[in-house]
């Protein structure tokens, strides 16, 4: 699997000015030769401005990549991506592949806020990829970043452990809204690989910087409120619990190969580590660099949050007490936590086509651990 494969000329993505997708734009340019960037703008000029911008700001911008990024004004929630019937027609019979990792991620939000881009959106970029089929005669290969969280409450509907063939429904993604969005944007993938499209299925885990290749932190990485709420109670759950996590470098790396792999049509992947990132990994780094953590039982640990509510830090953790009370939780409250999540499979196929991983040590997290509290309250 590691032979040398034609790459794609043209590669349409979306979600470019986000956290995930705009490393996925520069490790895309690694293979292809041109990069077409869906970019919510009024004019040609205002998305270039906001795709430059946001590459700017993520020190991702690179000499050799200047004339092959081209942005196109666009709106994933309008008919025809708000293009011109000419325009998306263009665009249809130009792309081999499609990307797309637009989304809106709001853990706190409810069902349908999210749904105009991340349900509708993923059926009207499955409707180009279907028209562009029509065209030209030949598929798009359409790869879909969803997210492990679709599966957050598969051990409550009966699946304790979870895999790459585990299907993600209305009840293993449980009640929060982002989770639903998303396992109802993978029926819509399935419903369309089911019709002949050629469908790639990416679940990221938690995504968390790289301090040795991101010159900044990512964007919505979990751990930091974890962090920064531990630091501000002087206290951190004492819980064997480990999270399904990656580096946004990995992440992105992974995204691009697998999106123009041809093996991977028609499969699902889980960009996470073979082996869960121990929480007291982070805590014992954190505790290297000064933070005095006392170690609670995790139903004493929540209980200190409900005290210090007032907190910043502990607010914007408490917005996400839906998703971390599936991490670590009451003994009692077993049969509520998420479920164990196996990627043996991704791993073997990112192996045998050549991407490692770079090793989550303690030099690592000694340089993670002000990434991740840059910003807190004090």
């Amino acid at each position: 699997m590691t032979e040398r494969h034609p790459q794609p000329r043209h590669v349409l993505l979306t979600g470019a000015t986000g956290s995930l997708g705009s490393r996925v734009c520069v490790r895309l340019l690694d293979h292809a030769t041109l990069v077409h960037c869906l970019v919510r703008g009024r004019d040609q000029q205002e998305a270039t401005a906001r795709l430059q911008h946001r590459l700017h700001d993520d020190h991702l911008t690179d000499i050799k990549h200047q004339g092959r990024l081209h942005a196109v004004p666009a709106d994933i929630t309008r008919p025809l991506l708000g293009l011109t019937p000419r325009s998306y027609d263009a665009l249809a019979q130009t792309v081999g592949v499609i990307v797309h990792c637009a989304a809106t991620v709001n853990l706190a939000a409810g069902y349908d806020p999210l749904a105009p881009v991340n349900v509708h959106g993923t059926r009207a970029v499955i409707a180009f990829a279907e028209h562009a089929a029509a065209l030209t005669g030949r598929r798009p290969r359409l790869c879909a970043v969803s997210t492990l969280g679709t599966l957050i409450a598969a051990r409550s509907a009966g699946h304790p452990v979870v895999d790459e063939n585990t299907p993600a429904t209305a009840e293993t993604a449980g009640p929060l809204g982002y989770p639903r969005s998303k396992a109802a944007a993978e029926g819509e993938l399935r419903a369309a690989a089911a019709r002949g499209a050629s469908i790639t299925l990416l679940r990221p885990g938690i995504i968390t910087g790289d301090p040795r290749t991101d010159a900044t932190p990512f964007g919505s990485d979990l751990l930091a409120p974890l962090l920064r709420a531990a630091v501000a109670l002087r206290a951190a759950p004492d819980t064997p619990a480990g999270l399904p996590l990656d580096t946004a470098d990995a992440v992105s790396r992974a995204t691009a190969v697998l999106a123009l792999h041809p093996e991977s049509a028609g499969r699902t992947f889980h960009l996470v580590r073979r082996r869960p990132f121990m929480l007291q990994a982070l805590f014992a780094a954190a505790r290297r660099a000064g933070h005095r953590l006392e170690p609670l039982p995790a139903d004493r640990w929540w209980q200190r949050l409900d005290t210090r509510t007032d907190h910043p830090d502990v607010k914007e953790m408490i917005m996400l007490e839906g998703v971390y009370r599936r991490t670590f939780t009451h003994d009692a409250d077993h049969g509520h936590l998420a479920p164990d999540v196996r990627a043996d499979a991704t791993s073997t196929f990112l192996e045998q086509a050549g991407i490692q991983s770079a090793a989550l040590d303690d030099d690592y997290l000694d340089r993670l651990v002000p990434h991740l509290t840059a910003g807190a309250a004090r």
